[in-house]
Parts: structure tokens; C-alpha cells; sequence
């Protein structure tokens, strides 16, 4: 024992040395090991988001493809009737027109009531587009306008909104339904998101004037 204590009381440099060397392999251990568990977590987390990624374009992919089949199956019917009666084309299309015919006469004679009772009445203002998400919808009278950035996969999107005379409005989560009231020339107008679809990213909005 007095040989080991006098061993390091004379190398008092080599005891230093040894110990710092032992103390910084332990500590650069200990940070190896804590730098390791952080990359596999963080490893996970990318693991599992991409799982939830790939499960949402699966199942963007799925509805997609039952909407094809749906789409073949109808267009496969049609064509089985009308290959079946060829002969029926002339008289279908005699008909059509027939039908057409009434119905612009019934709409002409509407309109000519309307006039003798109401001479000062017009049309109240009514526009409607479909768009795809990244693109806008933008009416020409008023010049509202909706842009939506993204649609979720539970049919709600995410955009923004400019009225004329507000400032741009934010819309996080909003789905089909949603209505914005503004005014313009001295009229009173409703801009409606009509639809929002996740499976093919489409939207549809309309401007309407509302009757005072």
C-alpha cells in the first residue's frame, strides 16, 4: 500500500494525466450513448410519419380506384344499351329535341309573365367555378376572391379570403358550406365554398347576390 502511494506521489504528472484520460472517456461514453438514443428517436418519428404519409396516399389511391371501377362499370352499362338498339338513335334524338323545344317556349313564356308583372325586376347576379387546390376562385363582378393552399383528407381546406373592402381573411379548417356576406356597388353578395374534395383536391365556390 505504501509502495502504490508512494508510486503516485512520485508521478504526480502521470496521475493527473491518468485520470483526466479516464474522466474524459467516461464522459465521451456517456455523451455517445446519449447522442445515439436521441438519432434512434428521432429516427422513429421519421419512421412513423412516413408510415402516416404513405397510409394517407394508400388510401388517396384506394378511393381513387373504386371511383374508376364505379366510372367503367357505367360507362361498360351504357354502351350495352345503346349497342343493343342501334335503331333507337333517330328517335331519341328527335325527342330530345322535341323536349328542348317546349322547354325554351315554357321558360320564353315565363319570362314574358315575369316582365308584365314585375317590369322592373333583374335578375339577381349568380357565379359558380370549380378550381383545384394551389389555384383560386375569383369573381369578375366583385372581384371576392378564395385561395386554397391545402385540403386535408378530412374534406376541410385551408386558404384565405378577400372581400372587397376588408382586409385578407385567414380560413383554417373550413369545408363545404362555409359563406362569407360583403358588400359591393351598393349591393349585398355571398361568397360560398359549394364543395371540397380530398380525393382529387378540387373545390368549387360561388358569388350570389342577395335580394334585398
Amino acid at each position: 500500500m505504501s509502495s502504490e502511494k508512494n508510486w503516485f506521489e512520485s508521478n504526480q504528472t502521470k496521475s493527473v494525466l491518468v485520470y483526466t484520460l479516464l474522466v474524459a472517456a467516461t464522459a465521451w461514453g456517456v455523451s455517445r450513448f446519449v447522442l445515439d438514443e436521441k438519432r434512434i428517436n428521432l429516427c422513429e418519428a421519421e419512421t412513423k410519419s412516413a408510415v402516416t404519409i404513405a397510409e394517407t396516399h394508400k388510401a388517396k389511391v384506394s378511393a381513387l380506384e373504386s371511383d374508376v371501377a364505379n366510372l367503367k362499370a357505367q360507362n361498360e352499362r351504357y354502351l350495352s344499351w345503346l349497342t343493343s338498339a342501334p335503331k333507337a338513335f333517330p328517335a331519341l334524338e328527335a325527342r330530345i329535341q322535341q323536349l328542348e323545344k317546349e322547354r325554351d317556349e315554357a321558360l320564353l313564356r315565363a319570362r314574358e309573365a315575369g316582365a308584365q308583372e314585375n317590369p322592373l325586376d333583374e335578375t339577381t347576379y349568380s357565379f359558380s367555378k370549380g378550381f383545384s387546390k394551389g389555384e383560386s376562385f375569383e369573381d369578375p363582378k366583385t372581384g371576392a376572391v378564395i385561395g386554397i393552399s391545402n385540403v386535408e383528407s378530412n374534406y376541410k381546406a385551408n386558404g384565405v379570403v378577400n372581400l372587397p373592402g376588408r382586409q385578407q381573411i385567414k380560413v383554417d379548417g373550413v369545408g363545404a358550406g362555409e359563406s362569407w356576406e360583403f358588400d359591393a356597388d351598393g349591393k349585398r353578395y355571398r361568397l360560398k365554398l359549394d364543395s371540397v374534395n380530398w380525393i382529387n383536391n378540387s373545390i368549387k365556390a360561388s358569388v350570389k347576390e342577395i335580394p334585398k
